[in-house]
């Protein structure tokens, strides 16, 4: 999550296997436009009202993080640099 927090990530989507209060509130600090939990990681309630509360998107897949991420820069998304 330090990655997330030394980048600028203003309006991207961050990726993480952990279903934590903390990775929605790096989330909400790094300016993202919404979370994925990968790995079919289910949010706990505390989670995912936190998140309604900030009006932060969330989404689940049973993708690891390499295919999740590979699938969306196969589909257009660049890195935080917006490199491809």
């Amino acid at each position: 999550m330090s990655d997330l927090l030394a980048n600028f990530a203003d309006g991207g989507v961050f990726l993480t296997g952990l279903p934590t209060v903390q990775a929605v509130r790096t989330a909400v600090v790094s300016g993202v436009g919404g979370i994925v939990f990968v790995r079919g990681k289910a949010p706990p309630d505390e989670v995912l009202e936190l998140a309604k509360r900030e009006g932060l998107p969330v989404l689940t897949t049973r993708l690891s993080m390499f295919v999740a991420c590979g699938r969306l820069y196969s589909s257009g998304m660049a890195g935080h640099d917006g490199a491809r």
